[in-house]
């Protein structure tokens, strides 16, 4: 397939054969084989992919990419959330065209609330980062948040240019994002009367081409440690140890 020679991806990681794969999309959403990715323990990155960066929240300024600062509340737009995530620790991650683009939980817990924000499609590239003001919270996305025994955990799916659908892994909540913002371009926040219990490892949803995901830690779930950037990582790869 030219695309997997395009981007130079790995198809010995693939679930099936190459020519099993119907169309680039098809191949583009691949499971991995089984195996090829176990779950350490601790905090674990959601995705294949970079991170890019990370570091703490202060003042409630999350500090994503050098010279530019997002603020919380305007990243998750969810009052319900955003104090707790005050003085916690955040993540961000690039996936690019080459990588498996499914999206995992990084720590055991429940899902209590999923929330859609529309928005533009701009790159979320390098060269747009450092172009575009505030371009996280220009994009549409999804807010997932999941409480743990130590905290609140918030995972950020950023669309980006050729990612017009975010596809979640769970029913009680929208599938698609797709399905939402040709009709509504609102935010649309949905709450669980019943928590949903995940699993570090467990799928969250699904990117249809390259894109960002920004994840939050209450302070108090992490354990203190370096900022870690310019990292490739895999998901399920321990990031850092829980409080």
């Amino acid at each position: 397939m030219i695309f997997s020679k395009l981007y130079s991806i790995d198809i010995s990681t693939a679930s099936r054969e190459i020519g099993d794969y119907r169309s680039i999309g098809e191949f583009f959403v691949r499971d991995l084989k089984p195996g090829m990715r176990p779950i350490d323990s601790g905090f674990v990155s959601p995705v294949d992919g970079t991170l890019r960066s990370s570091g703490s929240v202060f003042e409630r300024k999350c500090f994503i990419v050098k010279d530019v600062s997002y603020d919380v509340a305007e990243l998750v737009l969810d009052p319900s959330v955003e104090d707790y995530l005050i003085n916690g620790r955040w993540f961000n991650f690039y996936l690019s065209p080459q990588d498996y683009h499914h999206v995992h939980s990084p720590i055991d817990g429940e899902i209590v609330s999923c929330t859609f924000i529309p928005g533009t499609l701009l790159p979320v590239n390098d060269f747009s980062l450092k172009r575009v003001p505030h371009l996280f919270t220009l994009n549409e996305r999804v807010v997932v948040a999941v409480k743990t025994q130590k905290g609140l955990v918030v995972v950020v799916l950023v669309g980006a240019l050729n990612v017009g659908r975010i596809e979640m892994a769970f029913s009680e909540f929208f599938e698609k994002n797709q399905d939402l913002n040709v009709s509504c371009r609102q935010v649309v926040r949905r709450e669980l009367s019943s928590p949903l219990p995940i699993r570090a490892g467990d799928r969250l949803g699904t990117f249809y081409m390259g894109s960002s995901v920004i994840v939050i830690a209450q302070e108090g779930v992490l354990q203190e440690g370096e900022s870690l950037s310019s990292t490739r990582v895999v998901y399920g790869m321990r990031l850092a140890p829980l409080a």
